[in-house]
């Protein structure tokens, strides 16, 4: 019912602005506008469809040329699909991550085209643009389990395999932008690649992907989309690309068999809800370079146990970590006035240990009714404070780190051990 009142209030704003008219036809609805019809509704279809080129209304004559957005979206009764040579267009209007004319036809076995057409082609049943350039439809009733692109394809349209049954696809190197929602609700996929020369993972990629258990996103990625990995529950671990700038919010929300996440130097925001849900999370390497953790970005990580932020962090949104319980949040960073907000821990269980600069004791206390202890109070786990020489060197000078490997200069920020001495920076 939703996706047919988006089509219907689309055609009635587009009506009332150039007059145009909607009337339906041999069950289909059509916008007519200036002797041409636009394809907007036949989500009733039963099996085979063969679009017309042609349709006769008040004896007038008018050209299918375009077909809307979200036409058939949900049709799970459509088998088959031909569209006429007259067709030049496939609207992304308004709409643009639902672009997919024919996303959730879970029994759409194949999309033709008509011999002649100067804009789309077909291969085995996928719908192509006439050059096969941009790959517009992977029909999600289409037999087999797995796809590969063909090396022609440079752009890969919004929604594209939406709820398709695949379990792997390979994108060649020659995809250079890929849409949004391109493999959202693909709930079979287990794997998934990211090509070299992509920029950008736009926003609800894999949306819904609950059995992709493993991505690789390569170096020159710097954009990752909102809700681009959004329950995403199988996944288990990301490793996030140097030079990566922007993670848009909620982008890895509801992964609730993520474990680890380590993040870049260069990226200078956890945004909003980025991690909220992830159950199971355990261990996350925030870099000096981050600058804000906004609002609810581990909301209901409740597996977290200990965070490290650096220095270079010096805001935190309301309710941060919300729904966590924290054995240490180690806080390095020194915050002005107002950085902190009043709520950043609401929610937070009051038995965690909150460890801090001594300088930002007293601003802690004022938003935080737990313990907030200074810094050098902080013992990593599986670590005792050394009192005294050092049992392996008379050497007060040698350096190690917390594993034990020796160092050759004293780390600008963190833990290490100098002369048998647990030291904090």
């Amino acid at each position: 019912m939703k996706h047919l009142l988006i089509t219907i209030v689309l055609a009635v704003f587009v009506a009332t602005r150039v007059g145009a008219e909607t009337v339906t036809v041999n069950g289909l609805t059509y916008l007519l506008v200036n002797q041409e019809a636009a394809v907007i509704a036949g989500h009733d279809w039963v099996g085979e469809l063969v679009i017309p080129s042609e349709i006769s209304y008040n004896g007038q004559s008018f050209t299918v040329s375009m077909i809307y957005c979200e036409a058939f979206t949900y049709c799970e009764t459509l088998t088959r699909v031909t569209i006429p040579k007259t067709v030049r267009e496939i609207m992304n209007y308004i709409f643009e991550a639902n672009a997919n004319p024919f996303s959730a036809c879970k029994k759409l076995e194949a999309i033709e085209v008509e011999a002649g057409s100067e804009y789309f082609c077909s291969i085995d049943g996928v719908l192509f643009s006439a050059d096969t350039t941009s790959l517009y439809v992977y029909p999600a009733g289409k037999a087999g389990e797995s796809y590969a692109i063909p090396a022609s394809v440079e752009r890969i349209k919004p929604g594209a395999f939406r709820y398709s049954p695949l379990v792997t696809v390979q994108i060649p190197n020659s995809v250079t932008r890929i849409d949004l929602a391109a493999f959202s609700d693909c709930t079979c996929l287990e794997t998934a690649s990211v090509p070299e020369g992509i920029t950008e993972i736009p926003s609800f990629m894999y949306y819904g992907c609950k059995n992709l258990k493993e991505i690789v996103i390569p170096e020159g990625v710097t954009h990752i989309g909102g809700m681009a990995f959004e329950l995403c529950s199988s996944l288990t671990s990301i490793s996030l690309p140097e030079g990566l700038k922007v993670v848009d919010g909620c982008a890895f929300s509801q992964c609730r068999s993520l474990l680890n996440a380590v993040l870049p130097s260069t990226l200078s925001e956890i945004d909003y809800q980025v991690f909220s849900y992830c159950s199971s999370l355990s261990k996350v390497i925030i870099p000096e370079g981050v600058m804000q953790i906004s609002e609810q970005a581990f909301y209901g990580c409740t597996s977290l146990r200990t965070l490290d932020i650096p220095k270079s962090v010096t805001a935190l949104g309301s309710g941060a970590f919300t729904g966590c319980r924290f054995d240490a949040l180690v806080i390095r960073g020194c915050f002005e006035v107002g950085d902190i907000q009043e709520d950043a821990f609401e929610g937070m269980d009051v038995s965690s240990v909150i460890y801090v600069q001594p300088s930002e004791i007293e601003k802690f206390k004022k938003v935080y009714q737990g313990t907030v202890l200074p810094l050098t109070d902080y013992v990593p786990s599986g670590l005792s404070p050394v009192t005294g020489q050092s049992s392996v060197s008379q050497n007060h000078d040698i350096l190690f780190d917390l594993q034990g490997r020796r160092l050759t200069a004293e780390p600008k920020h963190g833990v290490y051990i100098k002369g048998g001495k647990l030291r904090v920076k």
